[in-house]
């Protein structure tokens, strides 16, 4: 092959490009088929589930309202966004407008937009800009982990007594070469 001749394998016009709501469905279909391995049906939630209903209790998952810190490319909100009822609200912080406008795309894609408000700037002080009313059902983190601790405690106090804060603490390590 001659150097003229080479497409790059990563960008747009090459053979092997997705685009980023591709690549994402990809890593969706790709999670549900190795979860269809590991997670079997439950027959005794299942039987929870059907018997809550039957008794009027509230829905197990019932978060109406959720708050999460750190967008990037929308994965987690898409999630998060598919379990919310109908009328419920996922507002999301983003620092970086491009991941913002990558995870709206993303979210049009997947016909949730009308449920999810992406917020660009610090999350800090947006955080501490979002009014108390109402509170968050749940709260799910995982921005920059220096910040961590300045979001969790700006959490506390904006989620509902009896609701969840999830801080994701993942690292990403590395291997050194020879080790």
């Amino acid at each position: 092959m001659r150097a003229q001749d080479y497409k790059s394998t990563s960008g747009p016009g090459s053979l092997n490009y997705q685009s980023p709501s591709a690549h994402l469905m990809h890593q969706v279909r790709n999670d549900a088929y190795h979860n269809s391995f590991l997670i079997g049906p439950d027959e005794a939630l299942q039987h929870a589930v059907e018997t809550s209903e039957e008794h009027d209790l509230p829905a197990i998952a019932g978060a109406r309202r959720i708050l999460e810190v750190g967008t990037l490319g929308g994965f987690s909100a898409i999630w998060l966004a598919c379990a919310l009822p109908v009328g419920g609200e996922l507002v999301s912080l983003e620092l970086s407008e491009k991941h913002a406008q990558g995870a709206r795309d993303n979210l049009a894609y997947g016909g949730l937009a009308s449920k999810v408000q992406v917020i660009v700037g610090p999350a800090a002080d947006n955080m501490k800009a979002l009014q108390l009313t109402p509170p968050f059902d749940l709260v799910f983190i995982d921005a920059d982990k220096p910040g961590n601790l300045t979001y969790f405690l700006e959490a506390k106090r904006l989620v509902r007594k009896g609701g969840v804060i999830v801080c994701l603490l993942a690292y990403t390590f590395y291997m050194l070469k020879g080790r």
